[in-house]
């Protein structure tokens, strides 16, 4: 799947917000542990494109949470974060989240 660079940029801030705010409830939530996340991060956007789990594992959990989980954020903070509505970030999500599944299932 071939992103736009806004599109990366956008996924890549997702995860790198999580990246700041790691607690103890995230290794759970996640999947992964933060150094995993850390070298998603570090690998970006090329970590995409070699879509591995713990790419996947990244990328879900950053808008799973983000967007629905206990410490989901307000829409007016996932706006200033990421530059889009919540609407438009669950609609950006739903498009790519079957490849990011398929990376997950590997």
């Amino acid at each position: 799947m071939k992103l736009s660079e806004s599109e990366y940029q956008l996924i890549f801030k997702a995860m790198n917000y999580w990246l700041k705010n790691w607690d103890f409830e995230c290794p759970t939530l996640f999947g992964i542990e933060k150094g995993e996340l850390q070298q998603v991060c570090n690998n970006w956007p090329i970590a995409f494109d070699n879509s591995s789990v713990a790419t996947g594992l990244a990328i879900s959990g950053s808008f799973r949470e983000l967007l629905w989980g206990a410490s989901s954020l307000p829409d007016l903070q996932i706006l200033e974060l990421l530059n889009m509505s919540k609407d438009e970030v669950e609609k950006f999500y739903e498009h790519i989240s079957e490849y990011v599944k398929a990376m997950t299932a590997e």
